[in-house]
């Protein structure tokens, strides 16, 4: 919950940091990045961002494909 001055809703600004690399498995809870909510360049809210649902490993083909597209994202510097 947030409380602002009346009229102010327009100049909030929200900014969504997500981990670089999210592997598998994620527990329902886990921090994966950072949600800041910002009121003319003043921080007025730092909330960690979670995970809402648990994730299983996919399996062993999908993990292999998900590798090779990692590791291309990493040469062309997408990583």
């Amino acid at each position: 919950m947030l409380t602002l001055p009346r009229g102010k809703h327009d100049n909030l600004v929200t900014t969504v940091e997500v981990n670089p690399e999210l592997v598998a498995p994620l527990a329902a809870g886990d921090s994966v990045g950072t949600v800041t909510v910002s009121l003319n360049d003043e921080v007025v809210l730092q909330e960690p961002l979670v995970v809402l649902a648990s994730i299983e490993p996919s399996g062993f083909f999908a993990r292999q494909w998900d590798a090779l597209l990692m590791f291309f994202a990493g040469l062309f510097g997408r990583g």
